[in-house]
């Protein structure tokens, strides 16, 4: 369930999103929050072949945290190659 979470805002844009503090004030009903603690937030969606949203792949922080664009292309990169193998094992 993507609804009220911050990876629900990465699906519906088709690209990264970070949020780098406040995430509880933002999403603070949102399970994957409340249940790790966490603060900060890197996500970025898992698209197929034609470009379809098949899912998000998040990271999680429990301090304030702005990720760098290193941080950025990498979860990107995941993503990338997460998204062939969703897709192929379909």
């Amino acid at each position: 369930k993507l609804s009220g979470t911050p990876a629900e805002i990465g699906k519906e844009n088709g690209a990264p999103c970070m949020f780098s503090r406040d995430l509880a004030v933002r999403f603070g009903t949102a399970d994957c929050v409340a249940d790790h603690n966490a603060r900060g937030y890197l996500g970025t969606p898992l698209k197929a072949s034609d470009g379809k949203v098949v899912g998000v792949l998040c990271a999680l922080s429990e301090l304030p945290r702005v990720f760098d664009e290193e941080e950025i292309r990498i979860i990107e990169l995941f993503a990338h190659y997460a998204g062939k193998q969703f897709e192929e094992h379909l």
